[in-house]
């Protein structure tokens, strides 16, 4: 069974990112800069897409850390806000109750 699934990766991985190519372009004209974060692995995860995006598309995007949603940022109402959670942790809804503050969120 792992066999069969590292020799599927390459297509996978090529549709994937085919349908990245598609998503990138809707939800990067709707905000000037796309704030990504996670806790644990989920944090590597979103470093990992804060990368592609910027690398990839040139887009304005960056992974911050759980603890930079304690206190209200002043940008926050110009990004795309992105969580990647095991489920929905409770530490997630910490980067969450931004979206009542004016984040356009997307978990």
């Amino acid at each position: 069974m792992l066999v069969e699934r590292v020799r599927a990766l390459p297509r996978l991985l090529r549709d994937g990112a085919s349908r990245l190519d598609t998503a990138v372009p809707a939800f990067a004209a709707a905000a000037r800069r796309i704030v990504l974060t996670g806790v644990g692995s989920s944090a590597a995860h979103a470093r990992f897409l804060a990368h592609l995006l910027t690398e990839r598309y040139a887009l304005d995007a960056t992974a911050l850390p759980l603890s930079a949603f304690l206190t209200p940022r002043a940008t926050a109402s110009e990004e795309i806000l992105i969580v990647f959670s095991q489920g929905l942790s409770p530490n997630a809804r910490i980067a969450l109750a931004d979206r009542a503050r004016g984040h356009r969120s997307s978990s």
